[in-house]
């Protein structure tokens, strides 16, 4: 009998053994299984991804002074009063989780509605614009699971082009047709707002810097080097 307990004791003992190493693995598995997912998590909310994005608004632009220079030392001060134009643009791009970089091309509408040169002031009808290229960098952070925010800015080649604008009472074409092409920069910051997964629609504000468009033809202006604001509504969409 003391045999045969032996015998049930050393038959016993393997398959405590089995069972304390079978508890083991399992935990293995569990905490190899959490460190997976854990990791596949990370790894998608850091995924870089690519985008296009298209935006319209209006910009602040509401006026645009100029020299206007006769020669012989004659020169006068005058003004471009503008109804403020549409603004927009479309951009492709690359982000991380905490930034963007992008290729970006805006176009903007002016229209001239009334000149002053001097003590002279009338009302006009010309339409104008402008058109720049810019590479963006933007510093991008979450708020909640769908709010966003980004703030940055670019630099990049701009071009403005204004027509033929004339006071009619003295048929001078003191203002017009003028245009530049040059170095051009922005600022951007914006609240974006995810819809889904893929897309998302943000409010910004541009501060935008142009080139000074110039008229050498007759009478010669020299408009000011212009910074003026535009908001607009944007959409994106990764791809």
């Amino acid at each position: 009998m003391r045999h045969s307990a032996q015998g049930s004791r050393t038959e016993a003992r393997p398959s405590h053994q089995r069972g304390r190493h079978m508890k083991h693995i399992l935990h293995a598995a569990v905490l190899a299984v959490l460190f997976a997912a854990g990791s596949s998590g990370a790894a998608t909310a850091t995924e870089p991804y690519r985008y296009w994005s298209a935006h319209l608004g209006a910009n602040t632009l509401d006026h645009w002074d100029a020299r206007v220079d006769f020669g012989a030392g004659v020169a006068f001060d005058g003004r471009a009063e503008l109804q403020r134009g549409l603004h927009g643009g479309v951009q492709v791009g690359h982000a991380t989780e905490h930034a963007r970089y992008e290729l970006e091309y805006e176009r903007g509408a002016l229209r001239v509605e009334r000149l002053a040169l001097g003590p002279v002031t009338e009302a006009a009808d010309g339409r104008g614009h402008y058109d720049a290229v810019f590479a963006n960098a933007y510093r991008t952070d979450r708020l909640s699971e769908s709010l966003g925010t980004f703030v940055g800015g670019g630099i990049g080649w701009g071009r403005v082009e204004l027509p033929e604008l004339r006071l009619g009472s003295t048929d001078c074409r003191c203002f017009g047709p003028a245009s530049k092409s040059g170095f051009a920069w922005q600022l951007r910051a914006g609240l974006e707002y995810r819809l889904s997964p893929v897309q998302a629609v943000s409010l910004q504000y541009t501060w935008l810097a142009l080139p000074a468009p110039e008229r050498d033809d007759g009478a010669a202006a020299d408009y000011e080097r212009r910074r003026f604001g535009a908001l607009s509504l944007a959409y994106t969409r990764r791809f």
